[in-house]
């Protein structure tokens, strides 16, 4: 299994935006810029918008693999764009509930006569008998 990588949400928003505006669609253009920006984002071994396209193939599967070992960031995960893009990587955000405190009123004297320690009672305890081993 590959090492799951992590991105800046800059590189997130433009990994997300790669996939929104090149999926399903010729690399010609600028889906083949957006595709070598993301390339380079992962590797750095000279391949750009420059390389001759016959390698576009090779990098787009490439790119694929790189997105499916990202590790998403909280904000990302739960972002609409998210669940628009890659719906199966997309986590509902959760939602805290305040919960409203009231001040307790505590009577000080109720809760020393508690806190107040007790004797504990004692216990009988049967003597055990230790058996001596003979040692040959």
């Amino acid at each position: 299994m590959s090492k799951k990588r992590k991105l800046t949400i800059e590189q997130e928003v433009s990994v997300l935006h790669y996939l929104e505006h090149t999926r399903g669609k010729q690399l010609k253009g600028t889906n083949r810029t957006y595709l070598y920006e993301v390339y380079s984002m992962f590797s750095n071994d000279g391949r750009s918008v420059k390389t001759c396209s016959c390698l576009d193939r090779d990098t787009h599967k490439k790119v694929d693999n790189f997105i499916n070992t990202i590790e998403w960031s909280e904000k990302t995960k739960t972002s609409q764009k998210m669940k628009q893009v890659l719906p199966k990587q997309y986590v509902e955000p959760i939602e805290i509930e305040e919960v409203e405190t009231q001040p307790v009123k505590v009577d000080i004297d109720k809760l020393a006569k508690a806190i107040k320690k007790t004797k504990a009672k004692k216990v009988p305890v049967k003597p055990v008998r230790k058996s001596k081993v003979k040692k040959k």
